[in-house]
């Protein structure tokens, strides 16, 4: 059973509800009896045999979307932690996997949700294809009694006999990851060449004892990627496991296996006991097992953009091979609670088998007698961006993860139309979403209203589809879209709203705002658009954008942002206004001329006076702008990045140490979940997570994220502990953050393109905690 699963059994069971989770029959549809008035999207062939079965071909393109009644009864969901299966029975004619999809109430523009993708072996076989459906990743189309199942089939035409819906079988969760690795892989295997590598290989350091063994587990830590040309260094074989934690705390352990002489088979791994004098800690330990895929990779060296092996996901623990002279990752997750897990040292080992033999690796815990800070209790919100919405099992595991915050964007606003002058918004799907989110513990949403102002005037989405929704049928929907483009650009238009959208731009916003706070939603911190301060960048630089009539960066932006914002304001009384202010750049100490033909205006500050939450990715432009925001009492925030490939170190020490040093109350991640799936070869990937119907399968950056903000929590603890004690703990909090400053990289400073920080030294960082550790422990005692 998955976590999740397990999360949702105990909370029904808590609340005696547990006979919900006993699922309803649900429908079984026989394609070639369908009435043509069921299928809703898509296209369907007519009825026909094939290999004397009764089916229907689903055809390439677009999913063929059939409406199916709500078989769980009049709810928008089926209860909480109800799950079930769809069975898909087809004949594997398609040399691509074919899509099974669900309306959900989640994906932008209200579209449908990809649960799980089947076939694609082109083998001419009948199959059923068994998908997981839970009970947050289904959902009644609002104002009918039915909900939508659909198929999808790049790769060509495929025959389907029949959909069923019934009850989950006990292995599907292993049978679902198993699979899942089995597609991206047999894709990616496709993929041409450039193939590239991300590091160079590394030598073994063994001594020829160690070297004559089939396995050779050492310790490295977990933010330095274990690549598969990874080698195990000479200090690295002899060192144990070894954790540090709280008593509501989760910390990782990472570990690698070599193989020195001989491929090594069905690699896995057991974690024992963990026991001391007063007997077993009580701890979850979650193990996972890193998967090497193709990821993008820039070729700094080559000048080019290649493929290269990461591993990017880390899923629950599974039978792995390593070449002979080659590493495999692998990590542990320990979980402590605070009502269970009594401080102490701890001491176990990790078991490590292989068809070729075994090894052992101490593993020792030292649980602390600390609770640390929660994030809602320290005052801290963190999200990542993401253009849909997740479902509830996803949030759980975002809580877990240090995230009480989720920002989104405009395609996930609540249906909107315009008749006769009069504004009509429908919140159903959307507050649906908003009370479960709250519920499972998110605080806030920025909502980004527009988008990358290099698209400019375009990507001013709200006044954008505002415009579109006043004309009505006129015209096509794109052409709409270009007139609006080509009227918000001209020259007696740009820098402002249009007039025609302005009186709806402030209804929409004051009706959003109050329908959120009178129904218990999340607080909704909105934006007009995103990063105004490459105002500068200007004039009428537009990078990756082609519409002849974009104009792009320039001071139009700068006076579009401001009169926005004015728009919110004064539309919703009370609401927190954000910016992500992308630069803010001040001539250096020698009278250097600033980057621009624009005066030297500070262009990320200027906007100041604007907003309410003042977040930047630049600090390092003026180390003293936290303090500039907060001497206006405005709140300071600061943002970073990660990738598909993004290395854990950098997310440990930006959003940890590095932005604690600067005191940022909250924080953007660009971005958590912005991308195509599980296959990141392709597009733009800014994913560090991976959504299942069970679970969320991590990266190791998106692990060492949750590690930041848990060192956020250990220097909030410090200060509550400090408050409480009446100690002056200023000259080491001054201290600390000197010493996260000097710790960083170098790099990062290009806010386009690598708006990261790096630290010079990994240990360091742990270093750091240990002081916050050792200072609290001197308080407390």
């Amino acid at each position: 059973m998955s976590a999740v699963v397990a999360r949702w059994t105990m909370l029904l069971a808590a609340l005696g509800l547990a006979g919900c989770a006993a699922i309803s029959p649900g429908p079984d549809i026989q394609l070639a009896q369908l009435a043509a008035d069921r299928i809703v999207g898509g296209e369907l062939s007519d009825a026909q045999t094939v290999d004397g079965v009764a089916c229907r071909l689903v055809r390439k393109g677009a999913p063929a979307a059939i409406g199916v009644d709500g078989w769980w009864g009049w709810s928008p969901q089926p209860g909480q932690g109800q799950m079930y299966q769809v069975n898909v029975r087809y004949k594997d004619t398609v040399d691509e996997p074919a899509r099974f999809l669900a309306f959900a109430g989640l994906d932008r523009y209200d579209g449908l949700t990809e649960l799980h993708r089947f076939g694609g072996l082109a083998d001419g076989q009948w199959k059923t294809a068994r998908i997981p459906l839970p009970w947050d990743m289904v959902m009644l189309v609002p104002h009918t009694r039915q909900t939508r199942l659909a198929i999808q089939s790049p790769g060509g035409d495929l025959p389907v006999a029949s959909i069923a819906v019934g009850p989950l079988d006990s292995d599907s969760e292993k049978r679902y990851n198993e699979q899942t690795r089995q597609w991206v892989a047999r894709v990616q295997v496709k993929r041409p060449d450039p193939i590239g590598q991300i590091a160079d290989p590394q030598e073994s350091q063994l001594a020829p004892e160690l070297a004559a063994q089939p396995i050779v587990p050492y310790v490295r830590s977990y933010m330095s990627v274990i690549y598969r040309n990874s080698a195990p260094q000479a200090d690295e074989v002899a060192r144990p496991l070894s954790v540090r934690m709280a008593t509501n705390e989760y910390e990782p352990a990472a570990f690698a296996v070599y193989a020195p002489s001989q491929k090594l088979t069905n690699v896995v791994f057991e974690v024992g006991p963990l026991t001391g004098p007063d007997g077993a800690l009580v701890v979850d330990v979650e193990r996972r097992t890193a998967e090497y895929c193709l990821v993008q990779h820039q070729d700094r060296r080559a000048r080019r953009t290649t493929l290269a092996m990461f591993p990017q996901r880390l899923w629950p623990a599974y039978p792995v091979d390593v070449a002979a002279g080659e590493s495999h990752w692998f990590w542990i997750t320990l979980k402590t609670d605070p009502g269970k897990s009594k401080p102490g040292f701890y001491q176990g080992e990790v078991t490590i088998r292989a068809d070729q033999g075994q090894a052992k690796l101490p593993l020792s815990v030292k649980v602390l007698p600390i609770r640390l800070q929660t994030m809602d209790e320290a005052g801290l919100l963190m999200g990542g961006c993401h253009p849909a919405l997740v479902p509830a099992h996803e949030i759980d595991v975002l809580r877990e993860h240090n995230f009480n915050m989720y920002n989104i964007w405009w395609s996930i606003s609540p249906e909107m139309k315009i008749e006769n002058g009069k504004m009509d918004l429908d919140f159903a799907r959307l507050d649906h979403w908003m009370k479960t989110a709250a519920r499972h513990g998110l605080k806030a949403m920025v909502w980004f209203l527009g988008g990358n102002p290099y698209g400019y005037p375009r990507t001013l989405s709200i006044e954008r589809e505002i415009y579109i929704a006043l004309q009505g049928d006129k015209k096509p929907r794109n052409e709409l879209a270009d007139d609006f483009i080509k009227t918000a650009a001209s020259e007696g238009n740009r820098g402002k709203t249009l007039a025609e959208v302005e009186p709806y731009y402030r209804q929409w916003v004051s009706r959003v705002w109050k329908y959120a706070r009178q129904n218990g939603w999340p607080e909704l911190i909105m934006t007009p658009f995103d990063e105004p301060a490459k105002w500068v960048q200007g004039p009428y630089r537009k990078p990756g954008e082609n519409h002849p009539d974009v104009i792009g960066a320039g001071p139009w932006i700068k006076d579009h942002f401001k009169y926005a914002c004015r728009i919110l304001h004064e539309s919703a009384p009370g609401i927190r206004v954000y910016g992500s202010i992308h630069h803010n750049h001040v001539p250096g100490p020698d009278g250097a001329p600033p980057r621009s033909e624009f005066p030297a205006t500070h262009e990320g500050e200027i906007f100041l006076e604007d907003v309410d939450v003042f977040c930047t990715n630049a600090i390092h432009e003026d180390p003293n702008l936290g303090n500039k925001v907060r001497a206006v009492d405005k709140d300071f925030w600061q943002y970073s990045g990660g990738g598909s490939a993004g290395e854990p170190d950098r997310g440990r020490f930006a959003f940890g140490f590095f932005f604690a040093a600067f005191n940022s109350r909250g924080s953007l991640l660009w971005a958590y979940d912005w991308g195509p799936g599980f296959d990141t070869t392709q597009g733009a990937n800014w994913m560090i997570a991976w959504r299942t119907p069970f679970d969320v399968i991590p990266s190791a950056y998106f692990e060492a994220v949750r590690e930041a903000w848990d060192d956020r929590r250990y220097v909030e603890t410090l200060k509550h502990v400090a408050k409480s004690k009446g100690a002056d703990i200023s000259d080491f909090i001054d201290e600390l953050s000197a010493d996260a400053i000097e710790l960083r990289g170098p790099g990062g400073h290009d806010t386009v393109y690598d708006f990261y920080a790096q630290p010079k030294d990994l240990g360091a960082i742990d270093q750091m905690r240990e002081r916050v550790i050792a200072r609290i422990l001197e308080l407390t005692r």
